[in-house]
């Protein structure tokens, strides 16, 4: 594993690059990037690296965001595939980091 220390700026520029390339439509790389962007701030508030992270770390955010969801919209997601999308998102972004070791 590379020792390499991205700034969140540019963990979004390699996932957005991975997008381009991939050709995912604008509206679905909006939404990955958006969900990328929540994960690396919370991350930030725990004080990890993106390579330092692990399932418990994901399940957190995603019960935070869902929580936060809960809170504002009186009901959790209604829809079944709001955690995949959160998922995804997720993953990509942490593969854009196996690419560059």
């Amino acid at each position: 594993m590379s020792d390499q220390h991205f700034s969140h700026e540019e963990w979004l520029s390699k996932l957005r690059d991975h997008l381009d390339e991939e050709h995912y439509a604008a509206r679905t790389s909006q939404r990955c990037l958006v969900v990328a962007r929540r994960f690396l701030a919370s991350l930030e508030k725990q004080h990890l690296e993106v390579a330092a992270a692990t399932l418990t770390n994901v399940e957190r955010y995603l019960e935070q965001t869902q929580r936060g969801y809960r809170q504002r919209h009186g009901h959790a997601p209604d829809y079944r595939g709001w955690r995949p999308v959160q998922t995804s998102s997720i993953h990509m972004l942490v593969m854009s980091l196996a690419r560059d070791c």
